[in-house]
């Protein structure tokens, strides 16, 4: 699966990020199919060039024509939400196309808070940062789809069963 070699050169470049969205559904325990991975990232200009560097290694590239590096300035981030109504910045890779990687710029969660309530899922040798399931919760009623509707029962079922 790609996501584990992305996971393990995330981890490699100590890149600060969390696993959120369906893919966060199906690691806390719920199978659900989705294509793409959305990463909550701590977007200082150290960890942004990591995760810059990292992807296009792997050979994502931003599907807008913008430099990445500018996802760390705070300016430019708050550009793209009021004048494009931007919510994640997208990765694509060109090779396959239906693996996207998003990243959030408006981040729906405390970031601090978010960290630190992460759930760690080891698959193999790879450990994977997952927001917590309260969190992916909040994240889920404020995208309020139908698929995000379903996977809050879902992740409310498993919290009662644990």
């Amino acid at each position: 699966m790609i996501y584990e070699q992305i996971f393990k050169c995330l981890n490699d470049a100590k890149v600060k990020y969390l696993v959120a969205g369906g893919m966060a559904v199906n690691l806390h325990g719920i199978p659900r199919v989705t294509q793409d991975l959305d990463i909550i990232v701590d977007l200082k200009p150290d960890n942004v060039k990591n995760l810059s560097e990292t992807l296009k290694r792997l050979g994502f590239f931003p599907r807008a024509p913008v430099d990445p590096l500018l996802l760390a300035d705070p300016v430019v981030r708050n550009e793209w939400i009021t004048k494009k109504n931007m919510k994640v910045f997208c990765f694509y890779n060109g090779k396959m196309p239906m693996y996207e990687i998003d990243v959030f710029i408006i981040i729906p969660v405390d970031i601090e808070k978010a960290f630190k309530k992460a759930v760690i899922k080891n698959t193999g040798k790879i450990s994977i940062p997952l927001v917590s399931i309260d969190d992916l919760i909040k994240m889920k009623k404020l995208a309020g789809r139908p698929q995000d509707l379903w996977d809050i029962e879902m992740l409310k079922t498993l919290q009662k069963l644990e």
